[in-house]
């Protein structure tokens, strides 16, 4: 079967299960120019008439880099040639001097979320493939991550941006890279190659390098599903026996029975707290073991202290 052919329908298969996502729907996709982001873009708009969607691309352009601004309007040519809508997002404000790719991250969403609201799309498609997401076991593995950690990258999922919530949909998680390139290759579009992708100060790029010409990501992708399974399990026991012990209020105070909680095992009582945390903090990522750890021991302790 040729790579086009397997995207097509696997992309359409997607769509099948997913119906509520895309018809009558306003969708964005995110398109860097990479290969990745570019097959989405054009395997998403073969579908739009036949499932009833509108299908919006947004670019973001970080000005990191000399060519950034030229590489999108490159962007917005193509999608333009695909009759499809397209608009550039700048992150204009000042850059860190560290952390540059997880701030440019962090911006990146905030951005995209702006667009959705501004052009009322339900969701935005990411062209993460499973290259990326055992990269992103193996960093976080390395980073001794939990469960949640390393569950890795969900086909669907909802984070926290400074403009709201955001739909995160990422269809294409079971397909390698190498299907992607061929896919653009099989429509001749040309992308455009991240001069980051090659840098080796960043640890996603070691990562990648490493597994190159590696053959073992059908046993990493097994492993990360069984690790979302036990998350799935986990989350669902955590569910059932503290649902009905959990109260919100309308000042976003949550009050959890301390006698239910202190029932639960460590690892659920951990997180637990993390999730409740994160949620009412509004955060975008859970907080530290170490601090969720000193957390729970005042909360089970026999002394009623107070910690913030």
């Amino acid at each position: 079967m040729k790579n086009t052919d397997l995207l097509t329908i696997h992309f359409e298969n997607f769509i099948n299960k997913n119906k509520n996502i895309f018809i009558g729907k306003n969708i964005a996709v995110a398109i860097s120019g990479g290969a990745d982001s570019l097959a989405l873009a054009v395997v998403s708009n073969k579908f739009k008439h036949k499932y009833n969607y509108k299908l919006i691309a947004f670019t973001v352009d970080h000005q990191l880099r000399k060519d950034s601004a030229k590489e999108a309007i490159q962007v917005k040519h193509l999608m333009n040639v695909l009759e499809i809508d397209h608009h550039t997002l700048i992150w204009d404000k000042e850059k860190p001097s560290t952390k540059i790719q997880e701030s440019a991250r962090i911006a990146r969403y905030d951005l995209l979320c702006e667009a959705c609201n501004k052009y009322k799309c339900d969701g935005i498609l990411l062209g993460h493939h499973a290259d990326d997401q055992v990269e992103t076991f193996i960093i976080r593995l390395e980073a001794n991550s939990g469960l949640d950690g390393l569950s890795c990258m969900q086909e669907k999922t909802k984070i926290l941006t400074s403009y709201g919530q955001i739909n995160l949909v990422r269809p294409l998680l079971n397909l390698r890279k190498t299907i992607l390139i061929k896919a653009c290759e099989s429509s001749r579009i040309t992308w455009i190659e991240d001069p980051s992708n090659v840098d080796l100060k960043y640890c996603r790029t070691k990562t990648r390098k490493i597994l190159l010409n590696s053959d073992i990501y059908d046993k990493f992708n097994e492993s990360i599903a069984l690790f979302r399974k036990l998350k799935l399990i986990t989350d669902t026991i955590i569910y059932n026996n503290i649902k009905d012990s959990i109260k919100f209020n309308e000042t976003g105070i949550c009050k959890v029975s301390l006698d239910n909680f202190k029932k639960l095992p460590n690892i659920f009582q951990k997180k637990l707290l993390s999730n409740l945390i994160k949620v009412i903090g509004g955060k975008k990522y859970p907080r530290k073991s170490s601090m969720i750890n000193r957390a729970l021991e005042k909360i089970i302790s026999l002394e009623n202290k107070n910690t913030t």
